[in-house]
């Protein structure tokens, strides 16, 4: 099963969903799913998880990020069975919205 998640936080961000997101994300790909993140971060890193992360800059002007957001949502969310929502609730709502009814494509939330 293909997942993706976003959450608001990911590593090196220290606090509650950037210490749980990674832990399931490991989890479920040692269970044969494929996960791919969407996080807001500070700067580029380089990323050596088993699982694709996207990150898009949170020092954008939300009138520049929402969108940008919403968009990597849809272009990395679309090819997924189920998204599991941890954070940007809005962009992730907007996302799904357009996918379910402008792509036509059903996909699980949890």
């Amino acid at each position: 099963m293909k997942i993706f998640v976003t959450v608001g936080i990911f590593p090196p961000d220290i606090g509650g969903p950037a210490s749980f997101v990674p832990k399931i994300s490991d989890l479920l790909t040692k269970n044969d799913h494929e996960v791919e993140v969407l996080c807001l971060s500070d700067e580029e890193h380089g990323d050596d998880y088993n699982y694709g992360v996207v990150r898009v800059k949170r020092s954008l002007p939300k009138i520049i990020r929402w969108p940008k957001t919403i968009y990597k949502m849809i272009s990395h969310g679309y090819k997924a069975d189920l998204w599991f929502i941890n954070g940007l609730p809005m962009e992730s709502y907007i996302a799904h919205k357009f996918v379910s009814i402008f792509m036509r494509k059903k996909i699980k939330t949890i």
